[in-house]
């Protein structure tokens, strides 16, 4: 796949293409001043619809309410003759997905990474802003082993009303409920279930949906045995304690 073009930016150079998501880019560039490197998301010049516009900017604001050390930053949202773009802190590293190439991993790396995932997810919850699309590809892991949750591209925010939401989700980690458009934060805990057993197994749910237990109950997936403390949530909170 060829990458895409880079947009010119005034007060930035371009260094290099990072990936691409369903409507916008995300590149790297070299700021002026401050200097310092950082990531910018771009929206396509195909997707400059209403809608997608809309989108984007519902994504900058959702990340500018959240102020978490495993949450990527996000700085400011502009644009430049007529293309939004947002500037966000750049996170040197790898995903979790990439990490997953290795092969499964052990209990006790998969709960201790995890669990800072949930830490993110717990307080993006907490300004009622839900992700929706919790996977190991959205999940960066720094050299120094710090987790950082990436990619509000389909989040909801219900301090806004927002409990409806579209149709989309990555298959084999949404809950069958998202694709019925609702957007309730125990769908991003589902999403977690989805990626424990996608780290513990390197099975991909995407590959095997819906993923169940039963033919491969945890305590087989490993010799190492490890606990599991469960924090009892009450059913008007909807959400865990990191």
């Amino acid at each position: 796949m060829t990458a895409p073009t880079m947009p010119v930016l005034p007060g930035f150079t371009a260094v290099q293409h990072l990936g691409s998501g369903g409507y916008a880019d995300v590149y790297l560039y070299e700021q002026h001043a401050p200097k310092r490197r950082v990531a910018i998301k771009v929206l396509r010049d195909q997707a400059l619809s209403p809608k997608l516009v809309d989108q984007f900017t519902s994504e900058a604001n959702a990340m500018a309410e959240l102020a978490h050390p495993h949450i990527v930053p996000m700085h400011y949202i502009d644009e430049h003759e007529g293309q939004p773009y947002f500037v966000m802190t750049y996170i040197e590293g790898t995903t979790l997905a990439r990490r997953l190439a290795e092969g499964p991993m052990t209990p006790v790396d998969a709960a201790r990474l995890l669990t800072l995932v949930c830490r993110a997810v717990h307080h993006a919850h907490l300004q009622g802003v839900l992700h929706r699309d919790l996977k190991p590809s959205n999940v960066m892991v720094t050299p120094e082993e710090r987790i950082v949750l990436i990619d509000f591209g389909i989040a909801r925010n219900l301090n806004r009303g927002d409990r409806k939401g579209t149709m989309i989700g990555t298959e084999g980690y949404s809950p069958p409920e998202q694709y019925r458009g609702l957007a309730e934060p125990r769908g991003d805990l589902y999403a977690l279930g989805a990626t424990m057993h996608h780290l513990l197994t390197a099975s991909d749910p995407r590959l095997e949906t819906p993923f169940t237990f039963h033919e491969r109950p945890l305590r087989q997936l490993g010799q190492q045995g490890f606990r599991v403390k469960l924090h009892v949530v009450p059913p008007h909170q909807d959400s865990f304690a990191g």
